[in-house]
């Protein structure tokens, strides 16, 4: 069986992340994937209420979610303290605001 791109970028992710938990890497392999492979599309969920969160691939050192929003489509305002996150857009745009926080948390 032909291993897919998808396959070999969690195969990546997971020696980068067992070589460096930093992950130093790990944005320059999530661009190398964004640069052009769809088989990331039977993960894709859209519903017309909010955006979703589809879980490709979870192991020890990492999570791999595909997160679809719709046009106009929110996340709340969060943070991922104490977590490493990155993220790369596969089709359309993305728009990310940062917050500071307040004095009161």
């Amino acid at each position: 069986m032909k291993h897919q791109p998808l396959d070999e970028l969690c195969a990546s992710l997971r020696r980068e992340l067992d070589r460096d938990p930093e992950g130093r890497r790990v944005a320059r392999l999530l661009g190398r994937y964004a640069g052009g492979h769809e088989d990331w599309r039977p993960f894709a969920c859209f519903t017309e209420l909010d955006y979703t969160r589809n879980l490709i691939h979870r192991c020890d050192p990492y999570e791999l979610l595909l997160l679809c929003w719709g046009p106009g489509q929110l996340s709340p305002i969060h943070n991922h303290a104490g977590q490493s996150c990155w993220m790369a857009v596969l089709e359309g745009e993305l728009q990310e605001v940062h917050y500071r926080p307040t004095a009161d948390g």
